[in-house]
């Protein structure tokens, strides 16, 4: 039978939230994020359903959560978070179809998910959006070796697949993958090991005290940095470690406001955007998710200033 597409736009989110018992948490959650809590709006397709109602998209669950709305997203994680991604599944994201051959596809294989499946095709799309991020891979501007023989940091890795797969194939020197939940690391820890990759327990907002200043030359964070409790305390703990001349990585749905904070924050950071790619049309090629209107997913690369 085909899969329908769900879609779940913050009325629906806060619907479902407050039919499962958690009113306590729905006072204005708008008030306690940096970016619009709009922008985490996109529902995968064929995501269970809570109440009648599609299970909200969470990403991120907060092992400290700081303020009511990074306590929101904990809570709802913990109720939810299996449900928005099948437990065979370790690729996390909306993933992308630039019709880009992968590197290596057999790396994404599991023996528990089935040639053709949603859940083989979110391994599939969920490594292309990771391919891209670390290439540029279906744009004009490709840099094939842009991790390679790099350190690279990686927010918010979840279950660790992206994170394997770059490591194994973008060549990187070094490879830190870091989460803040421990059920996320005891399952990244289940990957094959590599030399170079190693998963850590820690929160988004705790990098600049947690890692020496430039001490990478990339950081990644796929499909989280929205939902993050202070935007602006990630972006500057982020140019706090990166390397002069080093790079973020974000891969994110924004609504319009959200993003244009983002982009202030960096500019203020004293950070370049050298590109910001609209990779909506990709995103909705992988038929994994679905955006509310005014949504738009991004693929941003800011440069930390020489």
């Amino acid at each position: 039978a085909a899969v329908v597409p769900l879609r779940c736009g913050p009325a629906r989110w806060r619907a479902a939230l407050a039919a499962s018992g958690a009113r306590r948490w729905l006072a204005s959650p708008a008030a306690h994020t940096e970016v619009a809590p709009e922008a985490s709006g996109a529902t995968a397709v064929g995501a269970a359903s809570v109440g009648g109602q599609p299970s909200p998209p969470m990403r991120l669950s907060a092992v400290e959560p700081r303020g009511p709305w990074g306590r929101l997203v904990h809570w709802a994680y913990q109720r939810f978070g299996a449900q928005r991604y099948p437990a065979v599944v370790d690729i996390c994201n909306c993933g992308v179809e630039f019709g880009v051959q992968l590197p290596r596809p057999e790396l994404l294989a599991r023996k528990s998910i089935e040639t053709g499946s949603r859940e083989w095709r979110m391994q599939m799309y969920g490594a292309a959006a990771y391919w891209h991020m670390a290439t540029g891979a279906g744009t004009p501007k490709a840099h094939p070796e842009l991790f390679h023989d790099k350190d690279v940091l990686e927010v918010a890795c979840m279950r660790g697949g992206g994170a394997r797969y770059l490591a194994e194939v973008a060549k990187p020197r070094s490879y830190v993958a870091t989460d803040n939940a421990q059920e996320h690391i005891d399952r990244c820890n289940q990957h094959p090991p590599l030399d170079n990759l190693k998963f850590e327990l820690v929160d988004a907002m705790d990098i600049g005290e947690r890692y020496p200043a430039e001490s990478f030359d990339i950081i990644l964070c796929v499909q989280a940095a929205t939902m993050f409790a202070d935007i602006r305390h990630f972006i500057g703990s982020a140019r706090m470690v990166l390397r002069p001349g080093g790079r973020l990585l974000l891969f994110d749905v924004f609504h319009r406001d959200g993003l244009v904070r983002v982009l202030d924050t960096l500019e203020d950071a004293g950070m370049v955007v050298e590109a910001e790619v609209d990779v909506s049309k990709a995103v909705n090629a992988a038929g994994l998710c679905m955006m509310p209107r005014g949504m738009t997913f991004l693929r941003l690369v800011a440069r930390k200033l020489e």
